[in-house]
Formats: C-alpha cells, structure tokens, sequence
C-alpha cells in the first residue's frame, strides 16, 4: 500500500515536467529559434483581458488589441484559451542603431556609442571638464 502511495505522489508531482506542450506546425520551430514570441491579440473588454494578465507578459493594452510576450510554456497555455493571435516581430529586432565605435575624432551625437567609445568619451569629459568632471567606479553590474 505505501509503495503504491509513493508511485502515486510522484506521478502526480512529475506529470508536470514530462508533460510536452503542443504547438502549432511552425510555432515550436519558431521558439527554439528565438525562445520567446511577441505577438497581438484582439481583446477588447478588461473581461477579455483579464484572463491574459498572470499567464503572459503583457507589454501594451491600445485601442481593443494587447501586445505580449510569451515563451514557450506560456504561449502554449494561452494558446488553451482561444483566442485569435498574430505573431509579430520582436521590437527589438527591428532596431539596428548605429554605433559610434570612437574611430572619428568627434562624436557627433547621432550614433549609440559602444561601451569601450562611451568609456573613452567619459575620460575626455574628465581631461577636458576637471573641473566639473570626475570619471570614478562604483561597482560592476
């Protein structure tokens, strides 16, 4: 009896981590590329919105449509709930900003410098300004 109590326990305990997740043709592909999706839904009433708000990361609520987040356990549980979705691109895939890479004697102000120019450039703040500027550490992040 004890022995069929404990087979019991951990069925019941691990059913979770081998249980797979089951995705649309495509979709499963897509997330072991990318690891996450964004993508929108049509939910207009908090009633339909609700729901959205502990299983996704919801990143936008504008004019009836929720822009979210999801990796690949998450999107399958949403995926339970029905509604209608568009995967869309990441936002921050759609970004290629130009970098300032301190190759030109002047930094002009319309490129994101990389962390070696923004170094470089605090220490000629420092050389150029000592009077007002100071480059020191505070820690590592």
């Amino acid at each position: 009896m004890k022995k069929n109590y404990i087979l019991l326990l951990l069925t019941i305990f691990l059913m979770p981590v081998f249980a797979q997740t089951t995705l649309p043709d495509g979709i499963e592909a897509f997330f072991d590329k990318k690891g996450e999706a964004y993508f929108s839904i049509e939910a207009a009433t908090p009633k339909e919105i609700i729901p959205l708000l502990n299983l996704i990361s919801v990143d936008e609520i504008k004019d009836g449509e929720v822009r979210a987040y999801a990796n690949k356990r998450e999107f399958a549980k949403f995926l339970e709930l029905d509604y209608n979705y568009e995967i869309l691109p990441n936002p921050g895939d759609l970004l290629n900003p130009k970098m300032y890479d301190g190759s030109k004697d002047t930094y002009d102000w319309d490129e994101y410098p990389t962390y070696d120019a923004y170094v470089a450039m605090m220490y000629q703040f420092a050389t150029d300004h000592p009077d007002i500027c100071e480059v020191f550490s505070i820690g590592n992040s």
